[in-house]
């Protein structure tokens, strides 16, 4: 009777230090070194945010058009492979797969261009020949 009740006891003990000890290292593993569960104290001040507000997005709208673009061929090559549904077809084994491969490298094309910076380079001017 007295070893079972030290037996749970120490079970339980067990399982409690485990609960504890899986808390502090999932938030561990979440914030490694708490920079980001601990503020730094400071506000931002009214120029910091205008500044921020000044600042440009990293897509543009040609960036969307080309995203949509890709996502639509490789929609649209999926659904041809599905049509034919036959293993041996032309389309499903020829055109099909390159308009997929087209609409994946669209995709990557659309996140890696970067639009001309028509605001952020300075603009050259040259001086006038009489």
């Amino acid at each position: 009777d007295a070893l079972s009740e030290a037996a749970l006891i120490r079970v339980s003990f067990n399982r409690s230090i485990l609960k504890y000890f899986w808390r502090y290292l999932s938030i561990r593993l979440l914030f490694p070194l708490g920079s980001m569960a601990r503020p730094s104290g400071r506000r931002r001040t009214p120029q910091a945010r205008k500044q921020r507000r000044g600042t440009r997005m990293v897509f543009r709208r040609k960036n969307y058009v080309l995203l949509l673009l890709g996502i639509a061929m490789v929609a649209l090559g999926y659904a041809m492979m599905r049509i034919e549904n036959e293993v041996d077809g032309f389309i499903s084994l020829y055109v099909a797969p390159l308009i997929i491969l087209g609409g994946y490298l669209e995709i990557i094309w659309a996140i890696l261009v970067r639009p001309a910076a028509e605001e952020d380079a300075p603009k050259k001017s040259r001086p006038m020949v009489p």
